[in-house]
């Protein structure tokens, strides 16, 4: 609001022009006339950038919509958050148990003829009638079992079968002895009384724990009755069968040997999650099988639900659709796998299992705290004449682990507790050097403050959680106990979701600190849920890293809506006027001049305000320039003080009138005053704004405060003045 110096050329050339239209007559007196000047000192819309030098809140942006709604100050940014969970498979799962017996089968029985007449004199004759009685001794030995080394008898095996068939035509046998030899080792002793002829016994002998080679000995003893006719073609068959005796050793043929294990359990899959239900693509599992003895078998595997699930969810429906081999039923099976053919010795041997798509519902361990899945591996031998050989103690071993898992579905809950935090320092801009705002402290408190948080969850497609809880902490140094803290869960996150919070913190605003900060923390609580339903071929693989990026967008609102609780005031822009010497040299040339002030004033506002104007010419402009500092009160504005300055607009300033209203004053300046102004040919005057004490309120878009001001000079010109000009 400077004085344009072109103003007051103007006055000088207006007169100027107005004498050069008279004819002036040839007298040495001078011409004179009354003079009535105008001209505009300033004529500005001061909004509330100009009414606050500074910014409420520094580097903050305006809300200049022009909608007519609350003036907001507004700082924004955005931090960006990792949360990573390591969603790997246990390295493996180890099965073992001890091969245990095999049940033979299959086997011919060991069939051996021995003669009755081998031991008896026949004297080249067909028959022979025995007066006495004779007694028959014979031995066979090496006689052989085929495709058997030897066979260890278990414990547990039934007694071995022997069948005596009495083969003469008229030839009784009384106390018949067979006797089984292992060498020199007896196996087993079979006695019959008495056998008739074309009769057969068969006999049960306990073999438990003893062990057969092959070849093996027999050794017979019977006595034949006097009176008793013998055939040189008579015989004994004795018949041994093998077949359904339990071995716990051999080494044999595996045609003989009926054999089948399974070896069931559980496979950790993660000890992360607690996984409700999973659905894969392409399932591979890798075993490593080891046996001490080479059997060929058949292998195959199951997986089924946990036997201890709650009964399923409603919404676990859909999931379950389409299941392959299996009702829908918590213990039933999920899935069987192919079965695959492999020769597996005394070394492990690895088999790859392409197992295919799978649906599970996994149980979990509450002492290990994994997911798990319910395992079976089916063992069941193939005959193809191959040699085994086998120890009952000896130990069957599998190791199993998941070659990949492509994730198509999931739903779980984090095991662990999940959690990221930051920090953003924001400078108030409230304690400036500023001198207004000096003045705003402890007068003028804000209606609100408030941090308002924005959350992308920042997941892949398809994913989604139960909830992020959000904990916020806004503190400041100098008034810690102050700090204000949010906690807010949000629920339903999903990949396209977003979600907001808000933290007032109006009560520590209004303490006006220098800077305050904020500390955010997203937190995933142990037992927080998520599913993952990707119908894309964009798996994710269980074996990585699940991560989502969170983006917290933050921002700092401060509406100006306020209360002012004393009286304080802002200063506007100063008006200087500045005249030359020569304006100087022509103004005193007026005779009786005088200077008057009118203002006019619109508000535009709900402030209840007062405009004050302080001026000074040269030698006081240092002192008045000293203000607010030693600015009081408003007797400083009424000329009475000790300070050598003019007043503007009175002692009582200018009411800002209502709100579309126009306030009008007018000032007439003394002599002295103007006399001061002339001498020095420079003055300053300073415009102040008084808020005085108010209610809420609020500053809108559209508020402001239009200040039109103008001079007016009146005196007597004359001819002399033009001389100057």
């Amino acid at each position: 609001m400077k004085l344009n110096n072109i103003s007051i050329r103007l006055i000088f050339m207006i007169i100027t022009i107005h004498l050069l239209e008279c004819s002036l007559p040839d007298v040495v007196e001078p011409a004179e006339w009354m003079m009535h000047v105008e001209f505009p000192l300033t004529d500005q819309k001061i909004s509330i950038g100009s009414i606050l030098s500074q910014k409420p809140i520094s580097d903050l942006q305006y809300d200049s919509s022009g909608s007519g709604d609350t003036l907001l100050c507004v700082r924004s940014d955005s931090v960006e958050y990792t949360f990573e969970q390591q969603v790997g498979f246990v390295d493996s799962a180890e099965f073992s148990q001890q091969l245990g017996t095999f049940t033979l089968d299959r086997m011919k029985p060991v069939t051996v003829q021995l003669k009755i007449t081998d031991n008896i004199e026949m004297w080249d004759k067909p028959a022979l009638l025995l007066y006495n009685g004779v007694t028959l001794s014979h031995s066979e030995k090496n006689i052989t079992i085929d495709g058997v080394s030897y066979i260890m008898f278990d414990e547990s095996s039934p007694d071995l079968e022997i069948t005596l068939f009495n083969q003469t035509a008229h030839c009784d046998l009384d106390d018949l002895v067979i006797a089984m030899l292992d060498h020199d080792d007896v196996l087993a002793v079979v006695h019959v009384p008495h056998i008739t002829v074309k009769e057969k016994v068969t006999v049960k002998v306990p073999v438990a724990g003893k062990k057969i080679r092959s070849p093996f000995s027999l050794a017979l003893s019977a006595l034949i009755p006097g009176g008793t006719i013998v055939h040189e073609s008579d015989q004994v068959s004795i018949s041994i069968s093998f077949n359904k005796m339990v071995v716990s050793e051999a080494e044999i043929e595996d045609i003989f040997v009926n054999y089948n294990t399974s070896i069931a359990g559980i496979i950790p899959i993660a000890d992360s999650l607690k996984i409700d239900h999973l659905e894969t693509d392409n399932v591979a599992l890798e075993l490593n099988v080891r046996s001490p003895a080479r059997l060929k078998m058949k292998l195959s595997a199951s997986f089924y639900n946990s036997q201890d699930r709650e009964i399923l969810q409603p919404e676990m429906n859909n999931f379950v659709r389409n299941v392959r081999n299996a009702p829908v039923d918590p213990s039933s099976y999920m899935f069987k796998g192919d079965t695959i053919t492999a020769l597996l010795d005394s070394n492990f041997c690895s088999l790859y299992l392409p197992i295919g798509a799978m649906q599970l519902f996994p149980g979990f361990d509450k002492r290990s705290s994994y997911s798990t899945i319910g395992c079976a591996f089916n063992f069941t031998i193939v005959h193809e004449g191959n040699r085994i050989r086998f120890n009952k103690k000896d130990h069957f071993s599998l190791k199993a682990r998941f070659k990949n898992l492509p994730l198509k579905r999931i739903k779980a809950a984090f095991l662990k507790k999940l959690e990221c935090s930051g920090t953003t320092a924001v400078n108030s801009g409230l304690s400036t050097t500023d001198e207004n705002m000096i003045r705003l402290q402890n007068t003028l408190t804000f209606k609100t403050a408030r941090l308002e948080l924005d959350l992308d969850p920042g997941m892949i497609e398809g994913c989604s959680l139960d909830s992020i809880q959000v904990q916020a902490v806004m503190k400041t140094p100098e008034y810690i106990s102050d700090s204000v803290v949010l906690t807010q869960t949000l629920t339903d996150i999903t990949y396209a979701s977003h979600h907001t919070a808000m933290m007032d913190f109006t009560s520590l605003f209004n303490r006006w600190p220098d800077t305050f900060t904020f500390d955010v923390k997203l937190l995933l609580p142990k037992g927080t849920g998520f599913k993952i339903d990707r119908m894309d071929k964009n798996y994710e693989i269980l074996n990585t890293t699940l991560s989502m990026k969170p983006v917290l967008k933050w921002k700092v609102v401060v509406p100006l809506c306020w209360k002012i609780d004393e009286t304080t005031c802002f200063e506007l822009e100063k008006t200087e006027i500045t005249l030359t010497e020569e304006q100087i040299s022509a103004a005193k040339k007026i005779k009786n001049p005088s200077l008057k002030i009118m203002m006019n004033i619109f508000n535009q506002t709900n402030l209840s305000s007062r405009m004050y104007a302080l001026g000074a010419v040269k030698g006081n402009i240092e002192s008045l320039m000293g203000f607010p500092d030693s600015l009081k009160n408003s007797d400083y504005f009424s000329g009475e003080s000790d300070h050598a300055f003019f007043s503007v607009t009175g002692k009582e300033g200018i009411v800002l009138a209502p709100r579309n209203n126009v306030s009008l004053n007018e000032v007439i300046f003394d002599a002295q005053t103007v006399k001061d102004i002339l001498d020095d040919g420079h003055c300053v005057i300073r415009w102040f704004l008084f808020l005085n004490p108010a209610s809420e309120d609020a500053l809108k878009t559209t508020d402001y405060i239009m200040l039109k001001a103008g001079g007016m000079i009146d005196g007597i010109g004359n001819t002399d003045l033009l001389t100057k000009i």
